[in-house]
């Protein structure tokens, strides 16, 4: 993996009456959580974190009928930190 990142989408949450609403085709990136990042990563990212890519960025990869994407270090946008 050497300076990539793999990637799992973030999961469309359910709507208050339980129906999965799907997000805008027209969002220009999108949230995803770090499942593993190659030893080559500069950034500190570990699994768990949830960051920001571009919508075309990576390759999809298919695991276990899971959608994962792998992206190189450098095309991530921003770290989601959680508010204290």
């Amino acid at each position: 993996m050497f300076d990539r990142v793999l990637l799992q989408p973030k999961t469309t949450e359910p709507s208050d009456s339980g129906v999965y609403l799907p997000t805008s085709s027209s969002d220009k990136s999108l949230q995803m959580t770090v499942i593993s990042s190659g030893p080559d990563c500069k950034t500190g990212l570990g699994p768990g974190d949830r960051v920001v890519v571009n919508k075309y960025t990576g390759a999809e990869v298919f695991a276990k009928d899971e959608k994962f994407f792998l992206v190189k270090e450098i095309d991530i946008l921003a770290k989601i930190e959680e508010a204290t």
